[in-house]
């Protein structure tokens, strides 16, 4: 019984001396704050990441001085939810710049197609231009044939009315 006495006396002596463990709220503050200072939150969301920073140092202090009396967890809570705005502001803001430059993308692409669309266009254009001088050349060469052939059909009858009156001369 002496031997159990003196054990249970020697694990509460240790358990006093030692190290008290953070509350669950501190620890997953810095879990937090860490993933948002690997992340982008450094480079796009600096001032939020800064207020996080501050927000975990005093959760930090609090623990040194009370350890996890009540306005630790509170603080460490506070710090977790300031370095998950941190993470949220630099996600929009990489969302925003993502959007810009769908936008730019999908500008430029409509205007290529304003600019292919316009040269089918004029080329299309150019190619009815050219099919109209071809036609009016075509009228002008069927007129000018049509005027040669009446032509011809007049100097042929004219020669037939000759033909047919030198025929009744010589009879």
């Amino acid at each position: 019984m002496f031997r159990v006495t003196t054990s249970l006396s020697m694990l509460v002596l240790l358990g006093a001396c030692g190290a008290t463990l953070p509350p669950q709220e501190l620890v997953d503050a810095r879990k937090a704050y860490d993933r948002a200072s690997k992340g982008m939150s450094a480079q796009l969301a600096p001032a939020q990441l800064d207020t996080a920073k501050q927000a975990l140092d005093k959760a930090e202090k609090s623990f040194e001085d009370d350890g996890v009396d009540p306005p630790t967890p509170d603080l460490a809570y506070i710090a977790e939810r300031k370095a998950m705005i941190a993470e949220a502001a630099a996600g929009k803001l990489a969302a925003e710049r993502d959007a810009e430059k769908a936008d730019k993308m999908f500008k430029d692409a409509q205007l290529d197609g304003l600019d292919r669309t316009k040269a089918e266009l004029n080329k299309e254009r150019q190619a009815g231009e050219k099919t109209k001088a071809e036609l009016e050349n075509e009228k002008k060469a069927l007129s000018a044939e049509k005027v040669a052939r009446a032509e011809a059909e007049r100097k042929a009858a004219a020669a037939m009315a000759s033909l047919a009156e030198v025929a009744k001369v010589k009879e």
